[in-house]
């Protein structure tokens, strides 16, 4: 499987936890995972702090050491490919990051759970060209033995502009 061809999986699987944890285990909970979910909300805000604060290595610190970052339909698992991709981005000091969760859910284990949002970001380049980004996130976090949030898996996707006379092609019979 190639690498392009490998993010499918991985993101069919993302979807499919997703709605594991919205969908499975005990009711009558609801304080106790309301509190969890608070507690996951924060620590996708802490984690928004640490890249502010100290760029790359913020950003790497709040992967698990298997975690994986999807990104231009690319799949990057450990925090070495993760690293080779964010590096450039954070290249120049005046690269910012920027995201606030706007929602989130954790399974009735509390021991996995999702975030999502928007974010922006921009900065410079190591050849000097100035980037923007922005788009929406979801990441897939797993609870530690120590009790805090890891990012097992990142997805960001920027909006697509399609030009308006662009045909769509018919579904396969």
């Amino acid at each position: 499987m190639t690498r392009r061809s490998a993010w499918l999986p991985v993101a069919l699987t993302a979807v499919l936890l997703a709605g594991a944890v919205v969908s499975c285990g005990p009711r009558g909970e609801s304080a106790d995972r309301a509190a969890t979910v608070d507690e996951l909300l924060a620590a996708d805000r802490a984690f928004a702090e640490a890249v502010a604060r100290d760029g790359l290595g913020g950003w790497l610190r709040w992967f698990e050491d298997d975690g994986a970052q999807i990104a231009a339909g690319e799949v990057y698992r450990g925090r070495r490919e993760i690293e080779a991709l964010m590096s450039p981005l954070f290249a120049s000091e005046d690269t910012r990051f920027v995201w606030e969760p706007e929602g989130g859910d954790v399974a009735a284990s509390g021991d996995l759970g999702y975030t999502w949002g928007r974010y922006e970001g921009s900065g410079t380049d190591q050849n000097g060209v100035a980037w923007r980004t922005a788009g929406r996130y979801v990441t897939v976090w797993r609870r530690q033995d120590d009790g805090s949030w890891r990012v097992a898996i990142d997805i960001g996707n920027e909006p697509c502009e399609v030009p308006v006379d662009a045909s769509v092609p018919e579904p396969a019979p």
